[in-house]
């Protein structure tokens, strides 16, 4: 998975799972954080991650 990379995730938020496709606009390791257009998620907030589609930047 890489930035620009259209991802759809299953995330634990507020006591309940969320389903949330987009494009991924921010992997911070250091911080443990995925950003997928606006929403932070943290890495182990995250039960499952599928890539749909890879960006490829010519």
């Amino acid at each position: 998975m890489r930035k620009n990379d259209r991802v759809t995730v299953v995330y634990f938020c507020k006591d309940e799972y969320l389903k949330l496709t987009g494009m991924v606009t921010r992997i911070d390791e250091t911080a443990r954080v995925l950003k997928i257009v606006n929403t932070k998620i943290a890495f182990e907030d995250i039960y499952e991650l599928i890539c749909e589609e890879r960006v490829t930047e010519i």
